[in-house]
């Protein structure tokens, strides 16, 4: 690997692991448990878990985002 796609890889891991995006990943999920406290009686996916998908790709992207605005790379 080279040195830059080394440093590239070794801050996007310190950013998965890091206690912010933990905290605010273990927020979300505090938050929305309940939805997903039983399951469908159909067996399908609610539609209430679609948006919750969403809201939880909206937190992490703008998390992702926020972490890239510092990086030297793109």
């Amino acid at each position: 690997m080279q040195p830059q796609t080394a440093a590239i890889v070794a801050s996007a891991a310190d950013f998965m692991w890091s206690r912010p995006l933990a905290t605010s990943v273990e927020a979300f999920t505090t938050n929305h448990a309940a939805l997903f406290a039983e399951p469908p009686a159909n067996g399908e996916h609610r539609l209430e878990w679609t948006q919750a998908h969403r809201d939880f790709q909206d937190l992490f992207e703008h998390q992702l985002e926020q972490f890239v605005s510092t990086q030297s790379f793109s």
